[in-house]
């Protein structure tokens, strides 16, 4: 993807964020709560589950009426059995709920639908809170939506890696971090778990949140949309409706063995009874058959199991049972749990690794905001990082031997060597040597900066440049030492100029970009040396560096024993201004950033225009 593109579905990905955090943030930790709803109702209410145990229960009628009792002023409006050794829960017209005693016919208790933990949570979760059903449902569905889109399929783009590799690292989070590389590192990695999660959370939500997308569901499945209710024939003028007991017994001579349904009472005069049956086989708590009996004969109306549904009604009840937590048992309760508390997770570690950044940059004057757009593993050990502006503008121009400081987090600051072609301006590419010796810069890039990450980077510096009118150019590389080199190289062999490049490395493998130094047209400049003994590469040195004709310059870049070899080696016949070095140390000194490198060539002579890198 173009840089320029990831950049601005970046920055709508944050500020979508930092805008609609909040809302997502309740939804999601309210929608959490309500996971285990049905566990820890009995928990949070237990004096209205504290039922006795009878062989056979009172008549649903009789504990109906008890139930009118307590609230006589409201009229009934369905009965719902929730289970054997439960309480009938009696729910009225004004939405509260009555719980009766099945066995005895005591009213256990009573609240509205709205009161209590989980009640309170319900309402917050559907953002009941706003006092208009029609607005509340659609500001969810569009917080829903901007899940889907921004938060969840942006992430994937935003972040998405450039190989296999970098994406099996993306799956662990890295050990013994802290401050924004613990919060990138957890942001990134808590993502890719989490995004799986909320994919179905978001997509689930939308049919129940927008009445349309039911309506597409069954066009895309080819159902026809859910017939009618039926009507009850014109009553007597004695005639006495059906009782409730009668009705549920229909429904178990229909459904054997069941023991959860909804009864729906019949307000109209020719309304028909109503009633949901869970079959003791059902597939999810919400894969219910529907029953209409006639409200004065008991007759039969109409009568459709579950899989006897059309496709598009089946379909719709295992999204919303998705999406409440029936599918899977307890372990999908507890990843659909887990997938709702990663969304406070994700905004903290977002919104402070941004914070963190920001602060970086402003303790680095002319700071450029930078992205990660990819990295490569290119030896054993070695890894390049792509570098490009945040904002898609072109980078500042450089000379071969530039380098760049990389503020990594606050108060970790490393200076990396450009390697990448001088003339592209859309990117700087930089290689990083991971070493246990080190004091954290390469660990840090290693372990903590991944494909997408953002970091601060000064302007080009260079104390290692070429020099313009030699007359050939000689380049001893000592391992990752080839970093400044290969940018010189580039140089050189586009303007067609006399250079020799000679890469020392313990072995083919520990050897970065050898796949780039070896095509045809660098045949004969580029030589490549591995496994050389010390005393090997002395006499080597000895024989290359003897003798020496005015207007070479030599430019060797490697560690402090490979430099100090070739200054050895070119002392007898080298004058020292033809001779620059750039070895890689780091100096335990005082300086303002802790646990910063600073440039070696300090404790070297002037002369030898030296400058150390920490890789």
């Amino acid at each position: 993807m173009l840089p320029a593109l990831r950049n601005r579905i970046l920055q709508v990905h944050r500020w979508a964020g930092l805008g609609l955090g909040l809302w997502l943030v309740l939804l999601a930790v309210t929608g959490g709560g309500l996971v285990f709803r049905d566990q820890l109702a009995p928990l949070l209410q237990p004096r209205m589950y504290q039922t006795g145990r009878c062989a056979v229960p009172l008549p649903l009628d009789v504990l109906a009426a008890r139930a009118a009792q307590a609230i006589p002023e409201a009229r009934l409006d369905q009965l719902r059995l929730i289970g054997p050794g439960m309480p009938l829960v009696v729910r009225f017209a004004d939405r509260r709920d009555v719980y009766v005693d099945t066995c005895s016919g005591h009213v256990l208790g009573q609240r509205a639908h709205w009161e209590g933990v989980l009640g309170s949570l319900e309402k917050w979760h559907r953002l009941r809170f706003l006092g208009n059903d029609g607005v509340a449902s659609l500001l969810t569905g569009a917080l829903t939506l901007a899940l889907l889109l921004v938060f969840v399929l942006g992430g994937w783009v935003v972040r998405w890696p450039d190989s296999l590799a970098i994406l099996r690292r993306s799956l662990v989070l890295p050990r013994k971090l802290k401050g924004r590389a613990l919060d990138v590192n957890l942001h990134r990695t808590a993502g890719v778990y989490a995004s799986l999660v909320l994919l179905v959370v978001a997509a689930t939500a939308l049919p129940i949140a927008f009445k349309p997308v039911r309506h597409w569901i069954n066009l895309a499945t080819g159902s026809a949309p859910l017939p009618g209710k039926p009507h009850s024939a014109a009553p007597a003028l004695d005639a006495v409706p059906v009782s409730m007991q009668s009705a549920w017994q229909q429904a178990l001579a229909l459904v054997p063995g069941t023991t959860r349904g909804v009864l729906h009472y019949p307000h109209a005069q020719d309304a028909a009874l109503e009633l949901a049956v869970l079959a003791p086989d059902a597939p999810h708590m919400l894969a219910a058959s529907e029953l209409f009996l006639d409200a004065y004969s008991g007759a039969v109306l109409r009568y459709t199991p579950y899989e006897q549904m059309s496709s598009g009604h089946r379909l719709y009840s295992w999204i919303k049972a998705a999406h409440m937590g029936y599918i899977g048992g307890w372990p999908g309760q507890c990843l659909l749990l887990l997938g709702m508390l990663s969304v406070p997770l994700m905004g903290y570690t977002g919104i402070s690794s941004y914070l963190r950044r920001r602060l970086a940059a402003q303790a680095m004057p002319n700071a450029l905001p930078v992205r990660v757009l990819s990295i490569r593993d290119e030896a054993d050990g070695v890894r390049s990082y792509t570098l490009g502006r945040a904002d898609g503008r072109a980078l500042p121009s450089f000379a071969p031997g530039a380098h760049i400081d990389v503020h990594i987090d606050l108060g970790l600051v490393r200076p990396y060597s450009l390697c990448g072609d001088p003339n592209d301006r859309g990117s700087y590419l930089i290689a990083v040597q991971r070493s246990q010796g080190s004091r954290g810069g390469s660990l840090a890039m290693h372990e903590r900066v991944a494909q997408g990450d953002e970091l601060t980077i000064s302007a080009p510096r260079n104390h290692f440049p070429l020099r313009p009118r030699a007359r050939r150019h000689l380049l001893l590389a000592g391992g990752i030492g080839i970093t400044p080199l290969l940018c010189m190289v580039r140089y050189l062999q586009r303007r067609g100029e006399r250079f020799e490049l000679h890469y020392f490395a313990a072995a083919q493998a520990e050897a970065a970009f050898t796949e780039w130094l070896g095509r045809a047209e660098l045949q004969g400049k580029v030589h490549f040396h591995w496994g050389r003994s010390p005393r090997q590469l002395d006499d080597y040195l000895q024989e290359l560096l003897q003798p020496y004709a005015e207007g070479d310059h030599l430019y060797v870049s490697g560690p402090c024993h490979f430099t100090a070899a070739v200054q050895a080696a070119a002392q007898p016949a080298w004058p020292q201004q033809a001779v620059h070095e750039e070895h890689f140390a780091v100096q335990s000194v005082s300086v303002a950033r802790e646990d910063a490198s600073v440039p070696a060539s300090a404790a070297l002579p002037a002369k030898k225009r030296a400058l150390a890198l920490d890789l």
